[in-house]
């Protein structure tokens, strides 16, 4: 009978967007992890209503992010365990018992550090892309 936490509800329905949109909101997180203004896991979590208009963007992509990293860790059901659990008895106790981690902390880190690594891919397969593409247009 309770609402879902907005990180949750909005991350899970992100996801379900088009590809189009999805990228969009990676770009704006992105965009707010360099200017440092990307949420915290503990921070993110908490909230239980919306962040200020000036963090919005940054919210919905941190939400679909981390949705996304939590249903990649194990699956898509232990995901809305997790989000039910924590619910009930908060999110650092349900980070441990669901997913075995240390806390907010280390959900921090090792989605930062696959965040980072997934850029970091997207970046090589660009600059691979970029450089057949001028390959070609040299052999033409």
């Amino acid at each position: 009978g309770k609402q879902l936490p907005r990180w949750a509800d909005e991350g899970m329905a992100i996801l379900a967007d088009s590809e189009e949109k999805r990228k969009l909101h990676q770009r704006d997180l992105q965009m707010a992890l360099r200017q440092r203004n990307a949420f915290h896991a503990a921070e993110l979590l908490a909230g239980t209503d919306y962040p200020a208009s000036t963090r919005i963007p940054a919210f919905y992509g941190q939400s679909a992010s981390v949705v996304a990293f939590l249903c990649r860790r194990d699956t898509p059901a232990k995901f809305l365990a997790f989000v039910q659990l924590s619910m009930k008895n908060g999110h650092e106790t349900s980070i441990k018992e669901v997913y075995g981690l240390r806390g907010h902390a280390e959900l921090e880190q090792l989605w930062r550090a696959e965040f980072d690594s997934d850029i970091e891919a997207e970046t090589i397969h660009l600059a691979s892309l970029n450089r057949s593409i001028k390959k070609a247009i040299l052999q033409n």
